[in-house]
């Protein structure tokens, strides 16, 4: 588990234990039947902390009071109680994240938010029972999700970096006087067709190939591939076409704008 992690915990422990915060839950334990009898928060705090297999349902029952109290909104201490109670289960689960995905600090925080979020969208009248396993095991899937998410974000970022280094950073889409040579234009549409599958649709990746690369006129394209739509519709298949290409283009100006040191071989292509 990080150092810091277990930082952002200690504030918290300060703030749970206050005299403003005893005066709080006070108001809130009147409301809660699994607080009722847990007269302190040192008390309530000691019977989270608790293994026997005895205090089990004393122990749900005060998680869901918490879990009731913070989704009522109000005072931010029954968030704060969330985590301090929960700090145990939160750090094991935080000691099993490691890797480069994301900064220390931004995978502290995603088990914090994971948890809370978790906590918010508990559905108490649907589960009366297992709160605590379900909490960890919720917490759990919302976090590897979110992993896999900024992994395969990543994935695809390093796939557009690619192609930005193979195109040589330059803008493929700005107008010039002299049109590259057939073997540039074939070469790079053949870069561009390796190195965008995956991320960009074919369909789209043979129109800018087409339109832009090898400068076919974009109704005579439409005309091609869409013969009936084309016939029966012209202009609102051209805008369509016109549409999906603005946006293709976007995407990958997007990426070849973040390359500062373009290839010296594709540097002094013209596309």
């Amino acid at each position: 588990m990080s150092r810091t992690f277990r930082q952002l915990f200690d504030p918290l422990r300060n703030k749970v234990c206050s005299t403003r915060a005893q005066a709080v839950y006070d108001e809130g334990r009147c409301r809660r039947e699994g607080l009722i009898d847990l007269f302190t928060v040192p008390a309530l705090l000691e019977l989270l902390g608790e293994s026997r297999v005895n205090d089990y349902v004393r122990k749900d029952l005060a998680t869901r009071s918490l879990i009731a109290e913070y989704q009522r909104g109000g005072d931010s201490l029954w968030s704060s109680l969330l985590l301090v109670a929960y700090f145990p289960m939160l750090s094991r689960l935080r000691s099993r994240i490691w890797g480069n995905a994301m900064c220390q600090d931004d995978l502290d925080q995603l088990v914090i938010i994971s948890f809370l979020g978790v906590c918010r969208s508990y559905d108490l009248d649907r589960y009366d029972t297992y709160t605590i396993v379900r909490l960890r095991q919720l917490t759990q899937k919302r976090v590897f999700k979110e992993l896999r998410l900024v992994q395969g974000e990543q994935h695809d970022h390093r796939q557009l970096e690619q192609l930005a280094r193979e195109l040589g950073g330059l803008n493929p889409f700005k107008e010039s006087k002299s049109p590259p040579s057939p073997p540039e234009v074939e070469g790079m549409a053949e870069a561009l067709f390796d190195l965008a599958v995956g991320w960009l649709p074919p369909h789209n990746i043979d129109l800018i190939i087409a339109t832009i690369l090898r400068r076919e006129p974009l109704r005579e394209y439409v005309v091609r591939v869409a013969p009936d739509e084309a016939k029966e519709h012209p202009e609102r298949v051209y805008q369509r076409y016109k549409r999906r290409r603005t946006r293709a283009v976007k995407r990958i100006k997007g990426v070849l704008a973040t390359v500062s040191e373009p290839s010296p071989q594709l540097q002094a292509m013209a596309l």
